[in-house]
């Protein structure tokens, strides 16, 4: 279940519990074991304490308004960010309409109520823990991170804008001037003319090329579209334009996507931009060379871009954020990010990005899972064999159905076992 379809659940059952408090108190009195008989002066005293039930009634309408505000959000991280709140609210409603059964109700009416509040502090508890972290919330990191990826945001564009300038502008300006002299040829030197279109053909095909890769560049996810392959050519293909260097692409498939953390594709991209777009603007390569493969144990996927330009003192001052902001993307998505260089000698940079086990994620998953209703069917447990009160029979129905729960994940952790030792 998704922490959006809970609070639209949550929502409505306490707006509808609500509703029975704030109108229908009086009735509920003796349901709760108020004995509405008696003198005046008693029942002066009893409409008193039950007059609270409006309040409580209108807070839980207030809460229930509140969840379904929450189904209007799409964003995934701010739904789990305010569960563990509405986690934190039912438990202490939970606890105090125990607190209030044991001291004073010890009622049936009392005992469903109770339910209701611990049922909803479970539902929360099992879906924020049992629902995968890193496909709930969006990657963040420090907010170091994110000076250093702001930083490095406001030199691409800066990069852009110079390259826009340095090569799209030019190439332009080349196309003019060749279709200028195409013009002026065409009736007295025809070859002349058609090698002048030519020359503004090429010039053509080399700035949308350009542009293309300048545009991936400033999209905020640019393989969603064209996939990581075709997006990494792209770059290269734009890096031979730019710096007249010779590339070679060994471009693998991609792993399966169970096998992929979410957003690590995205990333593993920008690094590789950040580290082609170094290359055109430092290394004055003649040869620069891109990999892309699983190794050959299939537990990690690794890029490689190596160059034979002039390399760089790494454990100098650098000059800008480029390689502060491939180390952050690297950060983000647990991705490990080695640099060999040596000036004079080239510069080597390759990414190992791990890849996810899907049987051990399910495994790991499923612990979890198992986890939550053991110990809350066990917590039950311990009420249920307490000394007997009559309103304890209404614990049999959700001790039964949670050690129900327990035993499926119990037989879904030991197949996943015995799968992964079988394979």
């Amino acid at each position: 279940m998704t922490l959006r379809r809970l609070y639209q659940i949550d929502g409505w059952l306490m707006i509808a519990i609500g509703i029975v408090f704030f109108r229908y108190i009086n009735a509920l009195a003796e349901s709760f074991g108020i004995d509405t008989s008696g003198p005046f002066m008693d029942k002066i005293d009893m409409w008193r304490g039950v007059s609270f039930g409006g309040p409580f009634g209108g807070a839980l309408i207030a809460l229930g308004l509140a969840a379904l505000a929450m189904t209007r959000s799409k964003d995934v991280a701010f739904h789990r960010s305010a569960g563990w709140y509405f986690l934190t609210g039912h438990a202490a409603l939970a606890f105090i309409v125990w607190a209030k059964q044991l001291a004073l109700w010890r009622t049936t009416m009392g005992f469903a109520l109770l339910d209701v509040m611990s049922v909803m502090f479970a539902a929360f508890l099992y879906t924020l823990v049992a629902s995968p972290g890193a496909a709930a919330k969006r990657l963040r990191g420090t907010k170091r991170e994110e000076q250093i990826r702001e930083l490095a945001g406001q030199e691409e564009r800066n990069r852009l804008a110079q390259d826009l300038h340095d090569s799209v502008k030019q190439q332009i300006y080349s196309i003019h001037t060749n279709l200028a002299a195409a013009q002026a040829r065409w009736d007295n030197d025809m070859g002349g003319a058609r090698d002048a279109v030519d020359h503004a053909r090429t010039s053509a095909r080399d700035a949308m090329a350009e542009m293309i890769a300048m545009l991936d560049r400033l999209r905020q996810d640019p393989i969603e579209s064209v996939g990581l392959v075709e997006a990494l050519r792209r770059q290269t293909e734009a890096l031979g334009f730019q710096c007249g260097a010779e590339v070679t692409t060994r471009l693998g498939s991609l792993p399966e996507g169970d096998r992929i953390k979410p957003g690590a594709l995205a990333g593993l991209f920008r690094i590789a931009q950040e580290a082609l777009a170094n290359i055109a603007k430092h290394a004055r390569a003649k040869h620069v060379e891109v990999s892309l493969a699983m190794d050959p144990v299939g537990r990690e996927f690794v890029l490689s871009i190596h160059d034979d330009g002039q390399g760089f003192d790494k454990d100098a001052s650098p000059s800008g954020m480029g390689l502060a902001s491939m180390r952050a993307r690297a950060k983000e998505i647990d991705a490990a990010l080695n640099l060999e260089t040596k000036r004079g000698e080239g510069t080597t940079v390759t990414l190992r990005l791990p890849l996810i086990d899907p049987l051990a994620e399910r495994q790991r998953r499923y612990a979890i899972r198992w986890m939550v209703p053991f110990f809350l069917t066990g917590f039950a447990t311990l009420l249920l064999v307490l000394p007997w009160h009559e309103w304890q029979v209404n614990l049999l129905p959700l001790v039964v159905f949670g050690w129900l729960l327990v035993a499926y994940h119990s037989w879904v952790l030991v197949r996943l076992l015995w799968q992964r030792r079988g394979r």
